[in-house]
């Protein structure tokens, strides 16, 4: 039996109210109360065609059920969210025909899935639209912030937008995320690196957690940064777009791996999974080896990496730089991340490493070389009191560690001391401020484009840390290795989600996780019809039904209106108090208020 979402005034005549358990059902007569003959029946005929709204004897409306329009000879209307079951029976919520009420959220989720082009790639590669639909209603969960999965045949019905998805449990999501098809995986990133990457940049980087899963397979036990407990590592490999955002690939691998060890394993099964020869890496100087840019060579990648500063023949370019300022004539004027103006003296020179030849983009911050030539010199003033003084070096944070390094010990015995030697600080004085950068030679990188491309890496980090809150605030709950692979590949569906919407509101908000959590908030305080071809805005004054209780629909704000548009609508179609047709990969969605 279906008790619809809509709720009409109760019957004033023939209807009693009648008690089956725990549950108070209204019950109408459909026979006259006498007979033919005028006698009056005893036992006549009735049918449950109701529940009171707030499950009281005092309630003047109902949610009716198919009997209320079936004796009145009503067409069955189109209804949100549906309570199902019979008298005196546990009942259910699940979707009836018809407009679907629930937050925003779920629906931008599944939009931004569209605009993506996630959703057509998983549906091409699993062809399982019941398992697509499954996972991807499990990211949006993990998306919206929740850091469990519990209640999640509840949230299948009230916070779900695919259709698919419906009665999920706990219990179903943990068996999908163990069973997930590896092979099927593979051909999803072969349809979908190729797709997200263009022709554009991609950041790649390497972040390690501890996992205490019991089964970890050739897990090496290891400390990462912050820990102290001695648990197995996972590294996490991550390729990201630097233009839009959007994670491209990933990979993991277990144990105590450098970034730098493992760099040609990843990038072998990235271009196994049709990663495009046509895209630039960037990554920073922790990848930076001799066998990973010959390697990078051998591949023909084009690639932009950060120098370490132990190569001995660019560190002589680095102090050169302070002599050479005067002739330097080719700046860049940079915007700092606190919105000051920086100044970077820069020039290019042909560089052989070895045997590989390469691009050296050599520059000069003039304001972090300023403030950092103030810092070094009063360290070495406080150095040189404390020497005189102890005879020792002072310790402490506050010392410069390239300042101490300027010192060195002369004589034996008990003349053996501590003097400043003049070269080698002259040295530490001429790197201040200086950074350099390689890049493919074939590539004809200039110095400032490769510096803008080698800052947009960040776009990395930034996944990083919304994966690691994700991960930290998630139970792992996984004891063998394909679980690890299913629940990776989860919150990778929730962040291609993520970025997607925080692409979107860059033109309303700033780019980081505390606007996009407030815009998830906004969202989830919109409530909105959700159909096949349109979303409709529900405006105050409106009853929803959420569960078991009712509550009134809060006036969307200007604002939330305007986020919800800047996200469906991407290229600004909105016409003032008009309809919005957007253009979709699988159909269109339509915005209106509803009023």
């Amino acid at each position: 039996m279906i008790y619809l979402d809509k709720t009409v005034d109760i019957p004033v005549s023939n209807v009693y109210f009648r008690q089956r358990g725990p549950d108070l059902y209204i019950c109408e007569f459909i026979e006259p109360w006498k007979d033919d003959d005028g006698s009056r029946k005893s036992n006549r005929k009735r049918r449950i065609i109701g529940v009171p709204v707030n499950g009281e004897r005092t309630d003047t409306q109902m949610h009716p059920n198919e009997n209320y329009y079936k004796l009145r000879n009503l067409a069955l209307p189109e209804a949100n969210y549906a309570k199902v079951g019979l008298p005196g029976k546990h009942t259910s919520f699940e979707y009836a025909p018809g407009a679907v009420i629930y937050p925003a959220f779920p629906a931008i989720a599944y939009i931004a899935l569209l605009q993506s082009g996630l959703y057509d790639k998983l549906i091409e590669a699993f062809k399982d639209s019941r398992l697509v639909d499954s996972m991807c209603f499990i990211a949006t969960v993990y998306a919206s912030g929740r850091t469990s999965l519990e209640a999640l045949e509840e949230l299948s019905t009230t916070f779900n937008a695919f259709n698919d998805a419906q009665g999920v449990t706990s219990q179903a999501a943990s068996y999908l995320m163990r069973n997930l098809d590896t092979k099927k995986l593979r051909d999803f990133f072969k349809l979908w690196i190729p797709y997200a990457s263009g022709s554009d940049c991609l950041a790649y980087d390497v972040t390690a957690f501890t996992s205490k899963a019991k089964l970890m397979r050739e897990a090496e036990y290891g400390y990462t940064h912050g820990t102290v407990e001695n648990l197995p590592l996972v590294n996490y490999a991550l390729f990201s777009n630097e233009r839009t955002g959007i994670p491209v690939f990933f990979d993991h691998y277990s144990g105590s791996l450098t970034d730098k060890a493992n760099l040609k394993n990843i990038i072998d099964t990235a271009l196994d999974r049709n990663l495009p020869e046509n895209i630039t890496l960037v990554m920073d100087r922790g990848m930076t080896t001799l066998d990973n840019l010959r390697h990078l060579k051998e591949l023909k990648l084009k690639f932009i990496v950060g120098v370490p500063g132990t190569i001995k023949a660019v560190d002589e370019y680095l102090s050169s730089i302070a002599t050479k300022e005067q002739s330097i004539t080719n700046t860049i004027t940079l915007k700092t991340r606190s919105g000051e103006c920086e100044t970077l003296y820069c020039y290019t020179e042909d560089f052989i490493w070895n045997d590989v030849k390469l691009k050296l983009h050599l520059y000069q911050s003039v304001q972090r070389r300023a403030n950092k030539m103030a810092d070094f010199f009063s360290s070495l003033e406080e150095c040189k009191r404390a020497i005189a003084d102890t005879k020792e070096l002072p310790s402490g944070a506050c010392i410069m560690a390239d300042v101490k390094n300027c010192f060195v010990y002369q004589g034996k015995g008990r003349g053996r001391k501590l003097v400043l030697d003049e070269a080698i600080a002259q040295k530490y004085v001429n790197r201040l401020g200086t950074f350099a950068l390689f890049s493919e030679p074939e590539a004809n990188y200039t110095a400032q484009d490769a510096l803008e491309y080698y800052r947009r890496r960040e776009i990395d980090e930034a996944n990083f840390d919304i994966l690691k809150n994700d991960l930290n605030g998630l139970p792992l709950g996984i004891h063998n290795q394909s679980s690890l692979d299913g629940k990776f590949f989860i919150l990778f569906i929730a962040l291609v989600i993520k970025r997607t919407i925080m692409q979107r509101i860059r033109g309303f908000l700033r780019s980081n996780n505390k606007s996009y959590k407030y815009a998830v908030e906004t969202l989830n305080n919109i409530k909105v019809e959700f159909r096949e071809s349109e979303i409709a805005i529900l405006e105050s004054g409106q009853v929803e039904k959420n569960l078991d209780y009712l509550h009134q629909v809060n006036a969307p704000t200007k604002f939330a209106k305007s986020l919800l548009a800047a996200i469906v609508d991407p290229d600004g179609l909105i016409v003032k108090k008009s309809y919005l047709n957007l253009k979709v990969k699988r159909k269109k969605t339509k915005v209106r208020v509803k009023k």
